[in-house]
């Protein structure tokens, strides 16, 4: 198989990538992890359910799918998760979980033989040819994508990806333009079916919890921009002096705050940290240093920014958590990572996308004075989609819990 021919050619760069790609003692770990079969050792089979996931992001789709299985009465001892990293599998609790080995044949079929799964399902678009052999026809990807920016490269891979498509027993994509592309790959014997992104669900979840904001002076609009890039300040900044906004800004990595209020100062606008507090101020611009508050800070918006979006590098970030807490949403014009969401968002008419910096002000004026009554109408349009796709996803696993080993 020419595929196991050149990873194991590889092999010295593989152990080379594994050892940079972490720090410390953690060089060691992930080395034993990767490269022996170690991993899942303490583990014993037959299991019914094997769930795969590559990072964190995916890890909370692998959450979704897991619950779902234990509301059907399967137990917790017959579901293993698995991740390509150790920080993908830090918020799995309960459930028994162990770090995925590199695709080599003398790993991977000793593992699929000591945990016997009945099914294999992988989120996305983790296509390892010798996992998938060796777990042949009970192997299901859930929410399949095939990227458009990786769509050209895949296509030079075409024998060894169609082959590998063919071990599936299903492939639920999360659009019919990621569907037709895996058919392409593979047009005979597997189930493809468009179905829409688990990213939906959260649509379902209740809102943030309302927080309460300073005493601004009069009754300014509030923009709330999170993970934002280095380069999407000025274009806030803009944006906060031309509609006399005041603003939460939430830097995508913190180690940015300086470089942030550094800025600010520069333009002489008024700021403070969320840390020092809040309850008092009146300025323009309150800095948001501290993470996971983003869910519940979108409630306090009249507009939300996500940021990413002015970064052709990055594509955008979560546009969901704001359509939660039943906000319009303002992006720039670069939203490839999340394109099928951006979509279906602008369709509806609550995402306003930016297509250049000559647009900037005028969508911004026309989200923040959407009526809310508006916003909320639409939002619940999009929740029945996401229950038509969390009822198909239920009815699938049912029948999988169903199927005899």
């Amino acid at each position: 198989m020419i595929y196991n021919l050149a990873i194991h050619l590889l092999l010295p760069l593989s152990v080379l990538s594994t050892f940079i790609g972490f720090r410390g003692r953690g060089k060691l770990r992930a080395l034993k992890t990767k490269f022996s079969r170690v991993a899942g050792k303490q583990l014993t089979g037959p299991v019914r359910f094997w769930l795969h996931g590559a990072s964190m992001g995916e890890i909370q789709q692998v959450k979704i799918i897991r619950d779902w299985l234990l509301d059907l009465a399967v137990s917790e001892d017959q579901i293993v998760v698995t991740s390509q990293t150790f920080s993908g599998l830090e918020n799995i609790e309960h459930t028994r979980k162990f770090v995925l080995p590199h695709d080599y044949p003398w790993l991977i079929k000793p593992l699929v033989k000591q945990l016997q799964p009945d099914w294999l399902i992988v989120v996305e678009t983790e296509l390892w040819p010798n996992l998938f052999r060796y777990n042949q026809g009970k192997v299901v990807i859930v929410n399949g994508k095939i990227k458009s920016s990786t769509y050209k490269n895949y296509r030079r891979l075409k024998p060894l990806l169609g082959s590998t498509i063919r071990h599936c027993k299903a492939v639920l994509a999360r659009s019919d333009e990621d569907a037709e592309r895996f058919r392409e790959f593979s047009p005979r014997g597997t189930e493809i079916t468009a179905v829409g992104s688990l990213k939906w669900l959260q649509l379902l979840h209740p809102p943030g919890e309302l927080i309460d904001p300073p005493g601004f002076c009069g009754e300014p609009k509030i923009l709330v921009a999170g993970s934002i890039h280095p380069g999407e300040e000025e274009q806030l900044i803009k944006l906060i002096n031309q509609l006399d906004l005041v603003a939460y800004i939430a830097p995508r990595h913190l180690n940015r705050i300086d470089q942030l209020k550094d800025l600010l100062q520069d333009q002489q606008i008024e700021y403070c940290l969320w840390s020092e507090g809040i309850k008092n101020f009146s300025g323009q611009v309150i800095i948001v240093d501290r993470m996971g508050l983003l869910a519940d800070l979108y409630r306090l918006g009249d507009l939300c920014f996500v940021g990413g979006s002015w970064k052709q590098q990055v594509g955008g970030h979560n546009l969901l958590e704001p359509v939660v807490a039943e906000k319009p949403v303002l992006t720039g014009p670069y939203l490839e990572n999340v394109l099928e969401v951006a979509e279906q968002l602008e369709r509806v008419g609550v995402l306003f996308k930016t297509r250049n910096s000559e647009e900037w002000f005028d969508r911004a004026r026309e989200a923040v004075n959407i009526e809310k009554s508006t916003i909320q109408e639409r939002v619940g349009k999009l929740q029945i989609k996401a229950k038509i796709i969390r009822d198909f996803y239920r009815s699938f696993l049912t029948e999988l819990t169903e199927c005899q080993r």
